[in-house]
């Protein structure tokens, strides 16, 4: 099992998720949210994706999908045919780099992904997270945005919160799970550890700071992996990070401000 020790003062909490265990100290962090993976039924366009795409969001809207609504709600248009659109979804106060790739058939399936060269970190929505549990992704939020506004486009009834959702990560279509640890601070320091165990495969790691002023810093075994002024940054934890049997530390600053670091894990 992998352990997620966060270091505070008061509360205590420990829960089995899916095969993973997660204890947590501390008010400032949040506790962790697994997401099953499954890979996309046969019907579902898959070919260039396996290529392409790396995390993954996906959806059947069991409605056909007008080419021309759908491209028409898309920048930076990648691809077109007349069955098929991909292009990039502008994400309202997130920044370029943080726009995801969408996919999007006529016969009605939608996959909001990004590539397959972006860590999975990229997923964790800091502009939409107010603290606490972490209740959805930035690919579920561009997904109801874009069902929203394909929904107004075509004058069709969509509602996505009764449609079935589902993740996948192309890269790795034996992983299962995807774990998602966040720990905040405001004005100070904050520190979580893992440990992944024995026969457990962690296919990737990876981290996202996030800060609204001033300065933000990551450490991860004492290690500084990154340093912001403000704003936000990426990045993968390498094979030293990832070491059995090992406690590891991640530790987030933020100086006379607010500051967040996320973790995610690929495993199974």
């Amino acid at each position: 099992m992998m352990k997620v020790v966060v270091r505070g003062l008061t509360l205590a909490l420990a829960i089995l998720l899916c095969g993973v265990a997660f204890a947590q100290h501390g008010t400032s962090g949040a506790l962790g949210r697994v997401i099953q993976l499954a890979q996309p039924a046969a019907s579902a366009p898959q070919g260039f994706l396996a290529s392409e795409a790396g995390i993954s969001v996906y959806v059947d809207i069991g409605h056909p999908i007008d080419i021309q609504v759908a491209k028409g709600l898309l920048q930076g248009v990648e691809a077109e045919t007349e069955s098929y659109v991909i292009g990039v979804l502008a994400m309202e106060d997130y920044s370029e780099s943080q726009w995801p790739h969408v996919y999007a058939n006529s016969a009605g399936w939608i996959i909001v992904y990004y590539s397959k060269n972006d860590p999975a970190a990229k997923i964790m929505p800091w502009k939409d997270y107010n603290g606490g549990a972490l209740t959805t992704t930035l690919l579920e939020i561009a997904l109801l945005r874009y069902v929203q506004n394909l929904s107004r486009g075509m004058g069709v009834p969509l509602d996505i919160s009764g449609m079935q959702v589902s993740y996948f990560d192309f890269r790795y279509p034996t992983a299962s799970k995807l774990l998602i640890v966040v720990d905040t601070v405001n004005d100070g320091r904050d520190s979580f550890s893992y440990l992944i165990p024995s026969g457990l495969w962690v296919h990737e790691a990876s981290w996202t700071l996030f800060g609204n002023r001033y300065s933000q810093r990551l450490w991860v075994d004492g290690v500084e992996l990154e340093y912001l002024g403000s704003g936000y940054s990426v990045g993968r934890l390498g094979v030293d990070y990832l070491t059995l049997e090992q406690t590891h530390w991640v530790t987030v600053e933020g100086y006379e401000c607010w500051a967040g670091v996320a973790i995610v894990f690929i495993y199974g």
